[in-house]
This record gives C-alpha cells, sequence and structure tokens, in this order.
C-alpha cells in the first residue's frame, strides 16, 4: 500500500456504512489507521460496531480515491471518533462522466428488483451516463436497480439503471442518490441537447 496516497490530517472523507456515504474528517494518523469523526445521521451518531466493514474515500492530486477499511474502535468522547484501519488498496474512484449540467428537474426512482413504492426527487445534476439525485427520504443501497423517469423540458425520459453511491448531507438532512444507466441512442441525444441548451441559457442569463 501507497502510504503517501492517504489521507492527512484534516482530510475530509466519505464514509461508506450499509450502502449510504456520510461526511466525517480525519483526526489523527498513525500508520494505516485513521482516527475519524463518527459520521451523524439523522438520528445521531452512526450505530455501528468494532470489525464492521467499510469505505473510505477523498480527494487525493484533485482525484477522488477509495479503499476499503474496517472500524476498529469506537471512542465514548463528545465529539465520538472511530478508529478505523486502511485493509485494501486505494483505488481511483470517479464517478463522474462526459458532459454535464441541469439541475431541479423531476425524477421518480422505483426499485425494480424488489417491491418498493415510487419515491419522487428532484435532479442535483445529470450526465450522459449518471445523475444525482436529491431525496427527502431514501432507504436506497448501493448496486440496487431502479427505474427512473425523468421530465427534460417537454421530454420524458424513462430508463433503467443501478445505485452507485447514496450520501447523506448532514447539513440540510437530504440524500444524494447517484444513479449510473446505459441509455439508448435516442435518449443520450435528449440528455446531451438538454444539457446543452441549459448551459446556452446560463450564460445567456450571466450577460
Amino acid at each position: 500500500m501507497d502510504r503517501s496516497s492517504l489521507p492527512a490530517i484534516n482530510t475530509r472523507v466519505d464514509v461508506l456504512l450499509n450502502g449510504v456515504t456520510y461526511p466525517s474528517r480525519v483526526e489523527d494518523v498513525e500508520g494505516d489507521l485513521l482516527l475519524v469523526v463518527a459520521p451523524m445521521g439523522r438520528r445521531g451518531t452512526l450505530a455501528a460496531s468494532e470489525g464492521d466493514a467499510l469505505e473510505l474515500a477523498w480527494l487525493h492530486d484533485d482525484a477522488r480515491v477509495a479503499a476499503p477499511a474496517r472500524l476498529t474502535e469506537r471512542t465514548p468522547d463528545r465529539p465520538r471518533y472511530w478508529g478505523v484501519k486502511i485493509v485494501g488498496d486505494v483505488q481511483r474512484n470517479t464517478r463522474r462522466g462526459f458532459v454535464r449540467g441541469g439541475g431541479g428537474e423531476r425524477i421518480c426512482l422505483q426499485r425494480t428488483d424488489e417491491p418498493g413504492p415510487p419515491v419522487n426527487g428532484y435532479v442535483m445534476d445529470i450526465g450522459e451516463v449518471s445523475v444525482r439525485v436529491r431525496l427527502l427520504e431514501c432507504d436506497y443501497r448501493r448496486s440496487q436497480q431502479v427505474m427512473m423517469t425523468i421530465t427534460l423540458s417537454e421530454h420524458v425520459v424513462c430508463m433503467p439503471g443501478q445505485v452507485l453511491d447514496v450520501r447523506y448531507v448532514f447539513e440540510t438532512e437530504h440524500f444524494d442518490v447517484i444513479v449510473t444507466y446505459e441509455p439508448t441512442e435516442a435518449d443520450r441525444r435528449t440528455i446531451r441537447s438538454y444539457i446543452y441548451r441549459r448551459m446556452v441559457e446560463q450564460r445567456r442569463r450571466l450577460r
């Protein structure tokens, strides 16, 4: 393992637990053992046990990287801290692809691998291969299969996708869900055209 790529003290990190990503920060580093601020959810400090599998992600040389980790200890201090040991290689973890834009469009998600009600939200940004969705309530986890219905101006795009990441936004108590997909060529053109139109409109308003 290249220890030079590990996060330093005060680095902001994302902690993946049970399929949901939570923000945290590194407080201390000793070899491949990190002391991080215990992630917070809606009900306070997350429930976790020593030995639980985690994933840590952070920025290194302007790129997002991630590594498998394990919870080794929990401190009772206030604020509470977690001891986290990196147990695998650090890998590049780029989540975006192609041109992206938009924001505010209506979207409906529904599980297709298990029964579940449709969930309405709105788009934070969208691209040709992925979309970031903001939801008030969320029980989605990584790798779940969904069907999406997205309203892009006069067009409605329906296509299947897979949950890539679920991130809890502590400041607003919302969830950001990143879904990847492989659109048909027609849907790809619709998304691309919509993004470029939005870009042109935004540039006009800034003049």
